[in-house]
């Protein structure tokens, strides 16, 4: 998510802060890759990532060694959250559209 928020703001003068709703999308890809990559155990290396992903409203506290699983809820809560993404953004680019 960092590199797509520099990204925008270094080619669309576009600035993307940090939510609550960004983090739940950091969560919801590193959780992602351990599910397709570890075996869905969450590691050391996903502890240290999430640990700069706060606040965030999915799963609040993961340690190393936890299975992760998502419940249809979180799942919906992870979809939400990247739809409001977004809308935010291209409602960002519209302004900085217009503003210039």
């Amino acid at each position: 998510m960092k590199s797509i928020a520099r990204a925008f703001k270094d080619n669309l003068g576009v600035h993307i802060e940090k939510t609550a709703t960004v983090n739940d999308i950091v969560l919801a890809q590193a959780c992602r890759h351990v599910i397709v990559h570890a075996g869905a155990v969450a590691d050391d290396a996903l502890v240290r990532q999430l640990s700069g992903a706060n606040p965030r409203t999915l799963k609040p506290k993961i340690l190393a060694g936890e299975l992760i699983q998502f419940s249809p809820e979180e799942v919906g809560i992870a979809a939400r959250a990247m739809v409001e993404y977004l809308k935010g953004l291209e409602a960002s680019i519209e302004q900085t559209a217009t503003s210039t």
